[in-house]
């Protein structure tokens, strides 16, 4: 998929955090995504749900960060499956809500997860939305 920006298009996202894209995430993660162990997609305007399919795309991801954002809805019960390889997720500053599905209950309490959203994280991180 190619995510649209004032000023670019990729499609191997490394580090795309600070870089105006917009839209949903796509549901499908690209087939060339399978060996990606960091995506950094922070600070942009993607909106909209948690795409279901991505923990089986993505079984090598380490790093996820989607802080910043405008997200929203339940984390999906299928992200439980990122819980095996995950060292780091950060979704804060979101509009997420819920509670962390099975596996990534090991992230909860953690202000990189939790603040700044409406998760049940089991400790009160506040709702420091960021500045729109």
């Amino acid at each position: 998929p190619e995510w649209r920006t004032p000023r670019q298009r990729f499609n191997q996202p490394p580090d795309r955090s600070n870089n105006g894209f917009f839209g949903p995430l796509p549901l499908e993660a690209a087939a060339g995504w399978s060996s990606l162990e960091e995506l950094r997609l922070s600070s942009n305007s993607f909106a909209g749900a948690l795409p279901p399919a991505w923990p089986s795309a993505l079984r090598r991801l380490k790093v996820l960060e989607l802080a910043g954002n405008e997200l929203d809805g339940l984390i999906p019960e299928s992200w439980s499956g990122f819980g095996d390889t995950l060292d780091r997720l950060a979704l804060h500053d979101n509009e997420i809500a819920g509670t962390l599905p099975g596996k990534l209950q090991k992230f909860a309490g953690q202000s990189d997860v939790c603040a700044g959203t409406e998760l049940d994280c089991g400790v009160d991180h506040g709702k420091a939305r960021k500045g729109r």
